[in-house]
């Protein structure tokens, strides 16, 4: 008999087992096992999200177990204040007061609570997120059909996207190859196949592929524009076009003078 396991599977596990390892050598002195749980406040079913823990003056607490929502990007961006919260999880935190701060997807209100973790080994806490509008009751569906990730690997990849999209509440994901001369060497997403990025989907969100095709006039500014090509069965070239993204060639000159 053989046993297959995808390497999203072997990504996920491996990322539990080490979690699992960093709280069992972490009983240190003057921290905390917090509980966190969030729910949905008009049924009390467990939901995905994001979460924010910061000190009475309003400093953040860094959670290095979590998925850092701003990564990749500039450390100086509010947006690191963030940590994903795929389910229910057991994070250590200083024993002191705290503010915790969570929403779900793009239909939540922000909770907050304040906890006293002075004197505690360990505490539990369910913050209850209001929903102030439901886009199934609609008919419609969050999605996000523009994503590139550069500069990690293809493990971390993996959970980023798979993550990121359970904690913004999305159903649909696209990930975009984008060609830019000498920058998309680094694009971990430009390295997926499409059987690679559709393996990803799970019962909550469909992983859909596509490209950026793309004009600039000089590298990261204007040009004729871009467009998304979204479940295309491959790519289509040239992926990008102009002296700006690709440096080579250019379709801005006339075919003939007037």
């Amino acid at each position: 008999m053989r046993i297959f396991i995808s390497a999203v599977t072997v990504s996920l596990l491996l990322n539990c087992f080490l979690n699992c390892c960093v709280l069992q050598a972490a009983d240190e002195p003057g921290m905390c096992r917090l509980r966190i749980r969030l729910v949905d406040a008009s049924n009390g079913s467990e939901i995905p999200g994001l979460i924010r823990i910061e000190e009475s003056d309003g400093q953040r607490i860094p959670i290095p177990k979590l998925l850092d929502r701003g990564q990749g990007l500039g450390k100086s961006l509010r947006i690191h204040d963030w940590s994903v919260l795929p389910q229910a999880q057991e994070v250590l935190v200083p024993k002191q007061k705290v503010k915790i701060s969570a929403f779900s997807g793009l239909e939540t209100e922000l909770t907050s609570r304040e906890l006293d973790l002075t004197k505690r080994e360990s505490a539990e806490v369910t913050l209850q997120l209001r929903r102030f509008y439901d886009a199934h009751q609609s008919g419609y569906r969050n999605a996000n059909t523009h994503v590139h990730l550069r500069k990690i690997t293809k493990p971390e990849s993996n959970r980023y996207l798979l993550e990121t999209a359970k904690g913004d509440g999305l159903d649909l994901v696209f990930v975009s190859y984008l060609a830019r001369a000498d920058d998309d060497v680094d694009y971990t997403t430009n390295r997926y196949s499409k059987h690679e990025i559709e393996s990803l989907s799970t019962d909550h969100v469909h992983f859909g592929h596509g490209q950026e095709h793309r004009h600039n006039f000089s590298p990261y500014e204007e040009g004729y524009g871009h467009v998304m090509l979204l479940n295309i069965p491959e790519l289509i070239y040239p992926v990008s076009i102009g002296p700006g993204i690709s440096k080579v060639g250019t379709d801005g000159l006339p075919l003939q003078r007037g």
